[in-house]
């Protein structure tokens, strides 16, 4: 909660009991305290701005402030001596004022207007968005033939902001997007309004920073359906911070929203979610049973069964495939007239890694294995599909998976039969949503299982972690200690690597390597 909330609260609960409590003697200052009230509430509504969870604490103080203004202008007699039921009456009236003030103070408590982790790195964040149209492939989603594929890219990059830059706000359209993702979640849609409260460390349309003549590039794709270019805010400025410039892709129509530079925007195809839901339907059993799984052997033959079964997702990792190559086409292709402006020649296109939360993540997967541009990669909890998925598919370049805690062993396969070093990380107490900034928006979440019992700036520090220090050993030449083993400060953490055998540039398909298990 921000400082005037919490004091307007700790001024509302001595003026609350003026409603409920019965008692001989009412301390005079008591009754000045809904004043101070709402002197608070002005100065609140100023600076920090309003929001529907004080609302409650808003009414209470109106409410309290009524109460003392009677107490003051009346003269009310002293109540009689306490008798027996005025006792129990009493206790009854602090019960109910405790509870209406709990309640009252609970709701901001659930839905703050948290702050996002800031980043660790030496370097200032800038942040940008610009659209990509690739006119050899037509857009499927749609109805026109004469529509083509077009993309909304947003990056995040070391900046040198100016003197009077503001930071922008979270998830850029962040009531547009709140009110898309609450219909989505079946949530009320005014639930995330407050989103418009909170800023990232990232600076519109910043100067690219001149402390480097060029930097690592880092591609990322956001998750299905629910998915945003901004969903891993945190992770974007982590390493933006530490010298990266990261471009997210926004995967037209399966996504839940693009707002595009010129405002327009393009809404997630309720067609295409109706076909992956009827597929999904279909596929459970075979996930369950291959998250069950003890056997390595039966959990190779059941993630190719799921894949096999899974021809709509099939389709969509090849879009998405392709609209990655062709992000790094235009990326190779920029001369100073394309945006992102300023860009051109300070991209260093041979240091480039993938990653991707959910199906993203399994995208990366995909392109990691069959363009020979990305240097090293992350799968951020996605199921498995595409070609990664078949037995005689092998990656050769060094691949991270990260997956929560209910989902075990399910890339395992894929894992084994990695040529290059790959490592697989398992987080306790995670679950899915976990691996996007949705771990900081309530801790509500927690409790109806959205979210896992780990702490949701812990969870973010460990992403933060474990995505840098991969990145850093095989884009920046750091080696990394957090992939050697266990680490005391993330015990959280379950770990395992694998040596590969793609460090030649004729690997063997098959040829023996190691695995080890690090807790």
């Amino acid at each position: 909660m921000r400082i005037l909330e919490i004091l307007l609260l700790a001024a509302l609960l001595p003026g609350v009991t003026l409603l409920f409590l019965t008692t001989r003697r009412r301390p005079r200052w008591r009754l000045y305290l809904p004043g101070l009230g709402v002197v608070l509430i002005v100065l609140h509504l100023l600076i920090e701005g309003y929001r529907w969870q004080m609302v409650p604490a808003y009414a209470l103080t109106g409410i309290s402030l009524l109460a003392s203004l009677r107490a003051l202008t009346h003269r009310v007699p002293p109540p009689p001596p306490p008798s027996r039921w005025r006792r129990a009456l009493a206790i009854a009236g602090a019960v109910g004022a405790l509870i209406v003030f709990g309640l009252t103070a609970l709701v901001p408590v659930l839905l703050p207007v948290f702050e996002l982790p800031k980043p660790s790195g030496d370097l200032r964040v800038g942040t940008t968005r610009f659209s990509l149209m690739d006119s050899s492939r037509p857009e499927t989603f749609t109805a026109d033939p004469s529509d083509t594929r077009e993309l909304l890219i947003q990056a995040w990059y070391p900046a040198e902001p100016s003197a009077d830059s503001v930071p922008e706000g979270f998830w850029g359209q962040p009531k547009e997007i709140a009110r898309l993702m609450t219909r989505g979640l079946r949530l009320p849609p005014f639930l995330f309004d407050h989103f418009t409260l909170i800023k990232t460390y990232s600076h519109r349309d910043a100067v690219l920073a001149r402390v480097k003549p060029s930097y690592p590039v880092l591609v990322f794709s956001h998750g299905y359906n629910q998915g945003i270019p901004p969903q891993n805010t945190v992770q974007m400025e982590e390493l933006a911070s530490h010298g990266y410039v990261v471009f997210s892709i926004g995967h037209s129509y399966e996504s839940l929203a693009l707002v595009h530079p010129d405002g327009r925007t393009v809404a997630v195809s309720e067609e295409q979610m109706q076909r992956v839901r009827d597929q999904s339907r279909g596929a459970g059993p075979l996930i369950r049973k291959l998250i069950a799984s003890q056997d390595a052997a039966e959990r190779a033959d059941l993630l190719r069964q799921v894949a096999e079964a899974g021809s709509v997702f099939n389709e969509s990792v090849a879009i998405w495939v392709e609209d990655t190559r062709f992000v790094l086409d235009e990326l190779a292709r920029l001369d100073g007239r394309k945006e992102p402006r300023g860009f051109a020649g300070r991209l260093d296109l041979t240091r480039v890694g993938v990653f991707g939360m959910s199906f993203g993540g399994t995208v990366a997967t995909d392109v990691c294995l069959t363009d020979s541009r990305c240097r090293a990669g992350i799968n951020l909890d996605g199921l498995q599909y595409g070609l990664a998925a078949s037995p005689a598919a092998a990656l050769e370049a060094p691949f991270m998976f990260m997956t929560n805690e209910s989902a075990g062993l399910m890339n395992e396969p894929v894992f084994r039969r990695a040529q290059g070093d790959a490592w697989y990380v398992t987080v306790k107490g995670s679950t899915h949503f976990n691996y996007t900034d949705f771990s900081l928006i309530s801790p509500l979440f927690s409790k109806l299982g959205m979210l896992g019992p780990i702490e949701g700036r812990r969870m973010e520090q460990i992403l933060n972690a474990y995505v840098r220090a991969f990145f850093d050993q095989h884009l920046a030449g750091q080696d990394s200690v957090l992939l050697k083993g266990a680490s005391s400060d993330y015990p959280e953490v379950t770990l395992q690597s694998r040596v590969g055998t793609a460090h030649d540039e004729t690997p063997s398909l098959g040829s023996p390597s190691v695995i080890q298990t690090r807790r």
